[in-house]
């Protein structure tokens, strides 16, 4: 049959229709097994995740148990403890503020610490004055629980939690007073207590990843939101909204988070007994790895969409006998299509005289007439582009050649100017000296203030070079030995009387931390006048040290506290100066890794003199400080 002659219309509708037939079948009986299938994997995931969260849930609940078993083992000891503590009471009358907790509990022996909790939860007096003055109503549900004990009559012991300000471990138990004013309370601070981690023995990540691969991270929480073990620290707003969800609620709860492929489950492990005066119910977070599932899924669909192909392929096959003399010219039109998809856009279409193909000929060549002049169109584009990217990289290229030399150039200037008022001043002073010595008779003081003038600009000069190199410094940071640094700068200043009793604390620093030393003592004795008198401290802190220098000078007013660090800022403190010396103490200290500030010396009276404070980093060598 020749490519000119008209096919009947029944072939082809019976080669569709046998098609038809074909991918209805298999679509059908396909997609059945492909719902089961996908049933199937989603359900035995969900079954992981409840067996996870079921073994978690119920590990905590044995170690949880076995830990009030320990603890309970020093609840006797404490309510021992209680007579003598209300007793103490007892003889003040209920004045909390004339007990002497002190001796009460040198009388009860080492390890213990005393309490007296007000009707509002503060803690109104105690021997472990860090938690003077502390809110225990803070605590999620406790203001109930310490009303309901404040207004019984018995002894309440508690579980052995940790304290708020070092995470020590501590028991503790609580007594009302006979007259219900006061809620009295013992903390019990043990070595023991550290055994308690070997009780404590969570199911490890590696297990639990074992029987759940899709397991990525496990983080346990108390309920004010702390880690337990290695748990993350809560850090960002959305893992607080959860953990704050399932508090409330007291109930496990979801969250997606989709663009990491992760799924967050808040487990609420409720452990409240009643036995107890704190609740140490806990929030498991579970973070699973969605992409397993996906993947699975993904392969799964893959797989019975290749199936789907297959069998589709082979009812296409049995088709092509009955529809060969319509799949011929389509063939055709195909061998030409993808002739002109692989680049011969001039690759002529073979005429096949049927009315349909026809038609879609002349659409084929109309698109390729169409997709040709866009093609140009875009290689006209991009030939524009490239020369307007050119263009631009060469003004990029000479307008940074010429910043780089107007800045060299701004630096020769520096340097030429530094040397030659430098040089100037230099021979002004010799002069003005010169003439002092020369005049005998008549005022003397007016070639002095000469004098003093040009070591303030020679001053001022010296600051500028100082901030012209802090803004080139390189220099890595080493280990400095504070104290030797401190003495240093004190030889320099042997006129001004300075209290400095020494230290052992090694800083992060480098050769120019003199400086900041030399600014601030300079300061105190610039503003001081004659016969001030300076202090030296330096005090330990969490991650380095705190060093404050103080004097009994004039002061810094309140409004000149927050402004005095400025460049070229001066406060109205009657002196001249250049204000840059403060500047560069603090841009030093920043480049440390630390914070500068002023205080008054004595605090709320900024006339008995300043308190220069800055912090500085701990070195990597030990310290005793």
């Amino acid at each position: 049959m020749n490519r000119g002659q008209r096919s009947a219309p029944i072939t082809r509708y019976l080669a569709l229709v046998i098609v038809g037939v074909v991918i209805v079948s298999i679509a059908v009986i396909s997609s059945f097994a492909y719902l089961e299938s996908r049933e199937r994997l989603i359900s035995t995931e969900y079954d992981h995740r409840n067996f996870t969260a079921s073994s978690l849930v119920q590990n905590q609940q044995v170690m949880d148990h076995d830990l009030s078993i320990f603890d309970d083992l020093f609840t006797d000891r404490m309510q021992e403890a209680f007579p003598q503590l209300i007793a103490e009471y007892g003889r003040t009358g209920g004045d909390v503020a004339s007990m002497d907790l002190a001796g009460v509990k040198a009388g009860l022996g080492d390890g213990y610490d005393l309490y007296v909790i007000d009707p509002d939860g503060m803690i109104a007096a105690t021997t472990y004055l860090p938690e003077l003055g502390f809110n225990l109503s803070s605590y999620p549900g406790f203001e109930a629980t310490l009303t309901a004990m404040r207004l019984g009559d018995e002894f309440v012991a508690d579980r052995v939690v940790q304290e708020n300000v070092n995470g020590t471990y501590r028991k503790y138990a609580y007594h009302p007073t006979p007259d219900h004013r006061y809620l009295l309370e013992i903390g019990l601070k043990d070595e023991v207590f550290d055994r308690r981690s070997e009780i404590y023995s969570p199911l490890s990540l590696e297990q639990l990843q074992a029987a759940n691969p899709s397991l990525m991270s496990v983080s346990v929480y108390n309920l004010l939101k702390h880690p337990i073990g290695s748990g993350r620290a809560v850090d960002d707003p959305l893992r607080t909204a959860a953990l704050d969800q399932a508090i409330q609620t007291r109930s496990t709860v979801e969250r997606a988070d989709p663009a990491n492929a992760t799924l967050h489950h808040y487990l609420f492990v409720d452990l409240l007994d009643p036995r107890y005066a704190s609740d140490p119910s806990l929030v498991i977070e579970l973070v699973y790895s969605t992409s397993p599932l996906d993947q699975a899924l993904l392969r799964l669909t893959f797989e019975y969409l290749m199936i789907t192909f297959f069998a589709v392929a082979l009812g296409v096959i049995v088709a092509v006998g009955i529809s060969s003399r319509v799949s011929r010219p389509i063939r055709g039109i195909i061998a030409d299509v993808e002739q002109i998809a692989g680049g011969d856009l001039d690759h002529p279409l073979t005429r096949i005289g049927l009315d349909e193909f026809d038609r879609l000929q002349r659409s084929i060549e109309r698109m390729v007439g169409q997709l040709r002049a866009q093609i140009a169109a875009v290689r006209t584009s991009e030939q524009q582009v490239r020369q307007q990217n050119e263009a631009l990289e060469h003004r990029v290229e000479e307008r940074t050649r010429e910043l780089s030399a107007a800045n060299e150039e701004i630096r020769l200037y520096m340097d030429i100017l530094t040397h030659d008022i430098n040089n100037a001043l230099t021979s002004a002073l010799v002069l003005s000296e010169s003439l002092a010595e020369e005049i005998e008779d008549g005022p003397r003081n007016r070639p002095s203030r000469i004098a003093d003038a040009i070591r303030q600009s020679a001053g001022v000069i010296a600051c500028v070079n100082r901030v012209e190199q802090l803004r080139h410094l390189d220099l890595p940071l080493e280990d400095v030995e504070l104290d030797r640094e401190i003495r240093t700068v004190l030889m320099q200043y042997p006129e001004i009387s300075v209290e400095y009793t020494g230290t052992d604390a090694v800083v992060r620093g480098d050769g120019f931390l003199l400086e900041v030393l030399v600014n601030l003592l300079g300061n105190s004795a610039k503003f001081g006048g004659p016969g001030v008198r300076c202090w030296i401290r330096v005090e330990p802190e969490a991650e380095g040290v705190r060093v404050s220098v103080e004097d009994d000078g004039p002061g810094i007013p309140d409004p000149d506290k927050g402004r005095v660090f400025g460049r070229s800022t001066r406060c109205d403190r009657g002196l001249p100066g250049s204000g840059l010396g403060l500047f560069i103490a603090a841009s030093l200290v920043h480049r440390y890794g630390g914070r500068i500030w002023v205080d008054d010396r004595v605090a709320g009276d900024p006339a008995q003199g300043a308190a220069f404070r800055f912090t500085l980093r701990r070195g990597d060598a030990p310290s005793a400080t």
